[in-house]
């Protein structure tokens, strides 16, 4: 049966070019600074975001006869675009993880390949976060379902030391990808460049950085974690590694950051927030 929660948020973000010193104002690209303030320049510059959210699909390819308001993958896609349509070019699609699961249906192949990652490849998620069921059936498996994805998957909470995910590792050493650039791909973080596109490395609408949580419990609930993968111990451990790539994207200029958190309920979500999380919008 497929669980699928979509939420429709509009963001107004709004930065002043005055005097502000409380907040550091949002900039047009992660590279390029906010042009400093002028007394005879009072300029706003506005952006919107509609971010569509999608989670716990797992392997609902068919809706459920016996709950016709339970939809698949088909219906889920029909209303991924109905929001995207509405929105236009000011959407932003992210799943939160176990868009997969060990089951009959992910065992069907078309073509040679798994029917719901094919299915998920057309929600048009431009980034997903790494869930506790993708790793249910092994590394191997998340590795391969991962380099034939369409979109990359984000976890800064899951650390790769080696074995079969080492291969579809992204390098961010070198500063933050764009997510078009590292679909088939497991990153700690991603940005989006919304309402335009990207020309020469640079973004000419709002960039938005992305940063993907995974639960601590992993080894508790997935039996496919391995030694290969150091995970942290407790939620301080969660929130020094999200803080990290929170930290990353602010120090390059990025002010807009969403969380796409897979921490196994609200009250890990709250409890992130609590411990001392800082600049996640």
């Amino acid at each position: 049966m497929i669980r699928v929660a979509l939420f429709l948020v509009a963001l107004a973000l709004a930065a002043m070019a005055s005097c502000m010193t409380t907040t550091a104002p949002l900039t047009t690209t992660a590279h390029q600074a906010a042009p400093a303030a002028s007394p005879l320049s009072q300029k706003t510059v506005a952006w919107r975001l509609v971010l569509v959210h999608l989670s716990d699909s797992e392997a609902g390819l068919l809706p459920d006869d016996a709950l016709p308001e339970v939809g698949g993958i088909a219906r889920a896609q029909a209303i991924v675009l109905a929001l995207v349509n509405r929105a236009g070019p000011d959407a932003v699609v992210v799943g939160v993880g176990d868009l997969f699961i060990p089951s009959p249906e992910l065992m069907l192949e078309l073509d040679g390949k798994s029917a719901v990652l094919q299915g998920n490849d057309k929600l048009s998620l431009q980034a997903s976060a790494l869930g506790n069921h993708e790793l249910d059936l092994g590394e191997q498996f998340l590795a391969d379902a991962i380099a034939g994805a369409a979109f990359p998957y984000l976890t800064a909470t899951v650390q790769v030391k080696s074995g079969p995910l080492s291969k579809v590792l992204a390098d961010v050493s070198g500063g933050t990808p764009w997510a078009q650039d590292i679909k088939g791909k497991l990153a700690p973080r991603a940005k989006v460049c919304v309402s335009a596109s990207v020309v020469e490395g640079v973004c000419r609408g709002l960039t938005l950085g992305l940063v993907g949580a995974t639960t601590e419990e992993l080894r508790l609930i997935s039996a496919g974690a391995s030694a290969n993968l150091v995970l942290p111990v407790d939620m301080a451990g969660v929130r020094a590694a999200v803080q990290a790539q929170v930290d990353a994207l602010r120090n390059e200029g990025v002010r807009v950051i969403v969380l796409l958190s897979h921490l196994q309920g609200a009250a890990h979500e709250r409890a992130l927030i609590e411990s001392g999380l800082v600049g996640v919008d």
